[in-house]
């Protein structure tokens, strides 16, 4: 059971340090069953001019609340100006049911255009892997 998670920003702005981004909640999605984590992109709708954007997948544990950055990461760059995709294995970064995943973005203080709009999503499949 594949999916992707969406979530989204509007006029991305500078200097932004690990901001947890909002999908269709404001913390992100509650996990249904075991799984793990298989991608992430990014996509903005106006091409990159300066800076770095970063987005890097999280889990907070249903249990202790913590929040945990899984590493998984994809930029906005020089090199990919509008869009960029990261995928890895299943049963490398994993989750439980009840697991919130989220996003976090990372801009540098260089980043432009400031209008530009994020859409991103994270992929996840239900396999049964548990922490």
């Amino acid at each position: 059971n594949e999916m992707s998670l969406a979530f989204s920003q509007e006029n991305v702005a500078p200097s932004k340090s690990n901001v947890q981004l909002t999908g269709f909640t404001a913390r992100g999605y509650c996990a249904r069953n075991y799984g793990s984590i298989i991608g992430v992109t990014g996509s903005i709708n106006e091409a990159r001019t300066a800076g770095t954007l970063t987005l890097e997948v999280t889990v907070t544990d249903a249990t202790t609340g913590t929040l945990t950055a899984t590493g998984l990461t994809v930029d906005i760059d020089g090199t990919n100006t509008r869009t960029s995709t990261t995928v890895q294995d299943g049963g490398t970064d994993i989750f439980n049911a009840g697991d919130i995943i989220g996003l976090r973005l990372t801009t540098s203080a260089a980043w432009a255009p400031t209008t530009a709009d994020l859409d991103a999503a994270v992929a996840i499949v239900y396999d049964g892997r548990t922490r």
